[in-house]
């Protein structure tokens, strides 16, 4: 969805006069810039592949080669070998290098090492041979390894070690790494007997600021009366939260053509307006989605999902809970519904508020069985009898199964 002035949905074009520069924009050009490896990891349609586009460009100008690997688009239900060698010629492509057209002849010869270490020789013997300028390689959508059949934890071993051998190798100072994407870094390497992913810099991207914001406030001009204050209120209503902002300015501008000189007695109502236009009906309305990604992410797994909806429930009875940075508390950040301030989670803006209402948190609780957590306990360890209910968990759990379409395996579940 795109106008002249706005733009909503995918990355945000080096040309469009509606991006925002934020803070992190020159925190990470110049961490990148002095060669260090930075993660940006944040909740969907936050502008992460926006602020890269605009920091490449600038890279670029520093005459600093880059490249950007959209992970996603590797597979999924491919092996080992074929998502290394799919990203080795994706590099090769990228920067144009001697052996291309002769990428499966080169990696075919090498069948003898493993997959990484073949990686690990290209990078080394041409990729860093036949580039001299300083390189940024990007890892677009990086959570896309994390549902992989195969672990990747030596994939962020293997970048962990490029970092490490800058004493040894000047020609690995000239490497720099980032990856963007949904996840935490604790997901990165998660067997607790190797060393964790511990490099690089933290990039917090947060929503807009009105300061900002400001010049969304020209693509309202003849739209409304007073831009300025319009722009106010969206943001009173999204936070700042980068798409939303985007969106209801984006659909305020299309609504209203030449409303400023047709009825300047009835200014528009912003609550109104948001009311209508995104929370009422929001099912039909989320175009291109995004509150329901924020939906399917928060009930996709019906263990996490109900933890995740137990914390919720809690900030909205309280206002916020102090972030303790535990497992459910990141996952819940990651769906974009919750932000951090101050050391504290709370709901990330009014839209969700109304969206997410206590209402809505209730009906998805009683949909999942309160025993989900025990029940999925039982299922793996092979239907275990010492892994069955008792007591309290038992009444609970027959109290909420009398009138639940249950099936089979969670009968005999209740049964034992």
């Amino acid at each position: 969805m795109a106008t002249n002035f706005y733009y909503v949905g995918g990355s945000v074009p080096l040309d469009a006069p509606s991006y925002i520069k934020r803070e992190a924009d020159d925190i990470f050009y110049n961490y990148l810039k002095n060669g260090q490896y930075c993660y940006v990891l944040n909740s969907r349609q936050m502008g992460k592949s926006s602020l890269w586009v605009q920091t490449q460009k600038r890279l670029k100008e520093d005459n600093i080669d880059c490249a950007i690997i959209d992970l996603s688009g590797l597979g999924k239900n491919i092996s080992e070998d074929i998502w290394y060698r799919v990203l080795f010629e994706q590099l090769v492509k990228r920067f144009d290098l001697s052996i291309r057209g002769k990428e499966q002849t080169w990696w075919d010869e090498r069948a003898y090492k493993s997959a990484i270490n073949r990686l690990d020789e290209f990078v080394e013997e041409i990729l860093l041979k036949e580039v001299s300028r300083p390189i940024v390689i990007c890892f677009d959508e990086i959570d896309s390894v994390l549902s992989l059949n195969f672990s990747t934890d030596d994939f962020f071993a293997w970048l962990r070690s490029c970092h490490e051998e800058r004493p040894h190798n000047r020609d690995y100072q000239r490497l720099t790494f980032c990856m963007l994407g949904v996840a935490a870094v604790s997901n990165f390497i998660p067997d607790n007997n190797r060393n964790p992913f511990n490099i690089g810099q933290d990039i917090r991207l947060s929503g807009f600021t009105l300061k900002d914001a400001r010049k969304l406030a020209e693509g309202l001009q003849d739209k409304v009366i007073a831009p300025q204050r319009v722009l106010e209120e969206v943001i009173e209503w999204t936070g700042g939260q980068p798409f939303l902002t985007q969106k209801i300015c984006h659909l305020i501008s299309t609504s209203r053509p030449g409303f400023g000189k047709e009825s300047p007695a009835t200014p528009i109502n912003v609550g109104d307006f948001i009311q209508s236009q995104v929370i009422s009906n929001w099912v039909s309305q989320d175009s291109p989605e995004h509150i329901t990604t924020i939906h399917n992410r928060l009930l996709n797994k019906r263990v996490t999902g109900r933890r995740m909806l137990k914390l919720y429930q809690e900030i909205l009875r309280n206002g916020e809970i102090t972030d303790d940075g535990s497992p459910d508390q990141i996952e819940l950040r990651l769906t974009g519904l919750v932000v951090q301030d101050r050391q504290k989670l709370k709901v990330y803006n009014k839209i969700y508020r109304n969206v997410f209402n206590e209402t809505w948190v209730t009906t998805e609780l009683n949909k999942i069985p309160p025993y989900i957590e025990k029940y999925e306990v039982w299922l793996n360890s092979g239907e275990d009898a010492t892994k069955i209910l008792f007591d309290q968990d038992l009444a609970e759990a027959l109290t909420w199964s009398e009138n639940q379409d249950i099936n089979e395996s969670e009968k005999r579940f209740l049964e034992l």
